[in-house]
């Protein structure tokens, strides 16, 4: 019988020699792993026999009462109404909800923003720009953030909507959100958070942070992709839209309450007319 050249500790040395090691994911930031929770909480949606949540069968109606649960959680999630929670398939859908639906609807043609913002917001704010809309970007200071005081100066009478990130994924700041929610408040213009980088991970409130319109993914808290939220306050007047020009609306059905905005679109198809980034 032939003996052995080395351990199994040797063998296994040698026979790894020249792959690449194994690699590390940290970017949990930009887009975190499905925890096995939620992969088995889901698998019975995915599999199973779900209804339309809008049905009035048997499935139709436990679908709906599934869905009015999780709106019930990521309500709790940011201390809201669970009527206020609007889904959307990406954080990046959701932000331009806000900016477009808000934009849609308003008196004025000036919104006040960061220049620091995620694609997602630059974006169909410089649509807005491009159709005469006025936008002010704001600069941000050494440590990322900007300054309360550079909002109220900003804000103007035809103010439509502020709009700042709660934290910035790529340098980590956390941005003054209660006070530039107090600034807005007390010049009655409505304030949207994207808080991707935040919620979940940093107490963060609606009404605490004095917010109107708060951004969610599902992707950056362990959970599936193609999953966000908007969280609208009752008082904001809001519109489901999508570009302007060769799209048509983002329309949902049951998966988020337009009616209760514009019941002529309620049946509206449902298309991915956003600007930004995907996986956002």
């Amino acid at each position: 019988m032939a003996r052995s050249s080395g351990s199994s500790s040797e063998r296994l040395d040698r026979a790894a020699a020249g792959r690449p090691p194994a690699r590390v994911y940290l970017d949990y930031g930009g887009f975190s792993p499905v925890d096995p929770r939620v992969v088995a909480f889901m698998r019975p949606f995915l599999e199973g026999g779900v209804g339309n949540p809008a049905a009035l069968h048997s499935l139709g109606l436990e679908a709906r009462a599934s869905l009015d649960g999780a709106r019930a959680k990521v309500a709790r999630l940011v201390g809201g109404a669970a009527a206020g929670i609007v889904f959307t398939a990406s954080a990046t859908e959701a932000n331009n909800l806000a900016i477009r639906g808000v934009a849609s609807r308003a008196a004025g043609r000036h919104v006040v923003t960061s220049s620091v913002e995620h694609v997602s917001i630059r974006n169909p704010c410089r649509d807005l720009e491009k159709q005469g809309w006025s936008v002010t970007w704001l600069p941000v200071d050494g440590d990322g953030t900007v300054d309360p005081d550079a909002v109220g100066r900003a804000l103007r009478p035809d103010t439509a909507l502020v709009s700042i990130m709660a934290a910035n994924g790529e340098i980590g700041s956390l941005q003054p959100v209660r006070e530039i929610g107090r600034v807005a408040r007390s010049r009655g213009v409505p304030f949207h958070v994207d808080g991707v980088g935040a919620v979940g991970r940093l107490p963060l409130a609606v009404d605490d942070a004095v917010i109107d319109l708060l951004t969610v993914s599902s992707n950056d808290l362990y959970g599936p992709p193609g999953a966000g939220a908007l969280w609208v306050r009752p008082e904001v007047r809001l519109a489901p839209i999508g570009r302007f020009h060769d799209r048509t609306v983002i329309g949902h059905v049951r998966d988020a309450p337009v009616e209760r905005f514009r019941p002529e679109l309620r049946h509206a198809p449902r298309l991915p007319a956003v600007d930004g980034d995907a996986n956002h």
